[in-house]
């Protein structure tokens, strides 16, 4: 997640500051209207999985949920909490980032003062905790995220992401970083707030030091490696539609997923291995069953999906 918001605002830097007004609409256009998009899009398949079960959808309690929408709150689709985290983030950037863009130094005191003030955010016990209990819009996370959203802003003056970059330097950077992200990927334990693995939807970071190491060294392994990935067609697919897939990945994680896992359970208790190969045939079934629906949605509804017109695409 933290490679996401580099990335955000790595991409933010290469545009010029937009007026207020177009600035929210362009915020409503490819961050909130897919989240509602891919939030409703999911509600068929519960009556479809009642269908299959014998079992019956309960509606007053989909409606119920649906207002939680309101809030900035995945109340369908968990995976789209991504996309209102980051309309978060963008606020705060555009807030912050016309005092700071100006002067290196205030912009590494930013992206300090916004991770701390995250971390301690996310931490139990505090009086903003507290208030941000129910971390509406996931302004919580935004905070500490924008501290990587800062980061990627900074970005394009340095090399690595530079075609001019030469392979004898790359190469050993990559195995660095690559390297200190394993170590420290090890290292980075508690504390953690819902689950023992560090889970930013639900500011989870692990330790306070090894996690934005982690962070960094992993955003700069995959910046390396996708110097000779991106030429691959497939991977500029995967990279054109990151959202979209995003999305519908949303809606197979809560039902033809469980179908496969359950099916496939007693394997992964087995090797790392085993492990390993089965999440990558679920991966590769996962694209396959969306390219048709990438297709369509990017031809026939693009708006839906923060398009702002029909790009159909081929590999």
């Amino acid at each position: 997640m933290p490679l996401f918001f580099v990335l955000s605002g790595y991409l933010a830097s290469r545009r010029n500051r937009e007026d207020i007004p177009s600035f929210f609409k362009k915020l409503m256009i490819s961050r909130i209207v897919p989240f509602l998009f891919f939030n409703l899009l999911i509600l068929p398949f519960y009556f479809i999985d009642a269908a299959f079960t014998n079992s019956h959808a309960d509606v007053p309690q989909l409606l119920s949920r649906s207002l939680y929408l309101l809030a900035g709150r995945p109340a369908f689709n968990f995976i789209t909490w991504f996309l209102i985290c980051l309309a978060s983030v963008e606020v705060i950037h555009y807030l912050v980032f016309p005092l700071v863009r100006n002067d290196k130094r205030k912009m590494i005191l930013a992206i300090i003062l916004c991770y701390l003030a995250g971390w301690y955010a996310a931490s139990p016990g505090n009086i903003l905790n507290t208030l941000l209990f129910k971390d509406y819009w996931y302004v919580r996370e935004a905070v500490l995220a924008c501290s990587f959203y800062l980061f990627g802003s900074m970005l394009p003056a340095m090399p690595m992401l530079r075609d001019t970059l030469p392979a004898k330097s790359a190469f050993p950077m990559g195995i660095l970083s690559t390297g200190l992200l394993v170590v420290a990927f090890n290292l980075n334990e508690g504390p953690f707030r819902i689950c023992p693995v560090v889970a930013v939807a639900f500011a989870g970071y692990g330790n306070i030091l090894l996690f934005p190491l982690t962070a960094i060294a992993g955003t700069v392994s995959i910046a390396i490696v996708s110097r000779w990935l991106g030429t691959i067609g497939i991977f500029q697919y995967l990279g054109r539609n990151t959202l979209v897939l995003m999305g519908l990945n949303g809606i197979l994680a809560q039902f033809p997923n469980v179908v496969f896992l359950t099916r496939f359970q007693g394997f992964l208790s087995g090797s790392p291995l085993t492990t390993v190969f089965l999440c990558f045939v679920l991966t590769v079934l996962s694209i396959i069953l969306c390219i048709p629906c990438v297709y369509l949605l990017n031809r026939y509804l693009p708006r839906a999906v923060g398009s702002p017109r029909p790009r159909p695409r081929t590999f």
